[in-house]
């Protein structure tokens, strides 16, 4: 476990290189390990694949600008996703109350 924002464990982040993709799963700190369901949605918030370190806003909106996919969980880091312009608030979905949100970026090569 690393903390990058001093004192700051609002959020809970990991980055993953696929290829040539990097992808991240970041999400409030305080749902890790939560699952959640809303008629036919659920998503379980997974150690696995949302946690590596804690971060807080800086942190976190250096991780959305380096990644081409994000996969977010939580009301506080979708909102700072929006914030940050990397989501559109027409685009969250809502599960039990929790925000959820992806990010996909697509160059031709």
């Amino acid at each position: 476990m690393t903390r990058t924002d001093e004192n700051d464990d609002r959020f809970c982040y990991k980055v993953q290189d696929y290829g040539n993709k990097i992808i991240a799963g970041c999400c409030d700190s305080s749902i890790l390990g939560q699952t959640f369901r809303e008629g036919d949605l659920c998503i379980t918030v997974d150690k696995n694949f949302y946690f590596h370190s804690y971060g807080g806003d800086r942190r976190l909106l250096e991780v959305f600008g380096q990644a081409d996919i994000l996969n977010l969980v939580g009301n506080e880091v979708v909102d700072l996703a929006i914030k940050g312009g990397y989501i559109d608030p027409e685009c969250v979905i809502v599960i039990e109350g929790v925000k959820h949100a992806q990010m996909m970026i697509f160059t031709h090569e």
